[in-house]
């Protein structure tokens, strides 16, 4: 396994985060909430990034980066606060029906 990065890739995920990250300041904006940790704002950003990358690579079989499809990065950036918020009440709910209820008769 060859782990090359090119200056083409450095600038698109570069790009990537900016447009992850304006997403998510974007969706605190509309909601008027607080804006002021940026670092914050850049790891949502990369977690974005992340995932995009993820879906194109895993199950679309996608391995060029192409800044034309770079918009979904900007909907994911704008959900991603929203998504945190819900997966864990959604692994909560899941945990509850694999363990089952009480079997027990009294």
């Amino acid at each position: 396994m060859s782990f090359i990065i090119e200056i083409p890739h450095i600038l698109f995920i570069v790009y990537a985060v900016i447009l992850g990250a304006l997403g998510n300041v974007t969706y605190r904006a509309e909601r008027r909430l607080p804006i002021k940790p940026i670092s914050v704002r850049v790891l949502w950003g990369f977690f974005a990034v992340a995932i995009y990358l993820s879906v194109l690579q895993n199950y679309l079989k996608i391995t060029e980066l192409n800044l034309l499809n770079a918009f979904p990065i900007f909907l994911i950036g704008f959900s991603s606060e929203l998504i945190a918020k819900k997966v864990p009440l959604i692994i909560e709910k899941w945990s509850e029906r694999v363990k089952g209820g009480n079997n027990e008769k009294k």
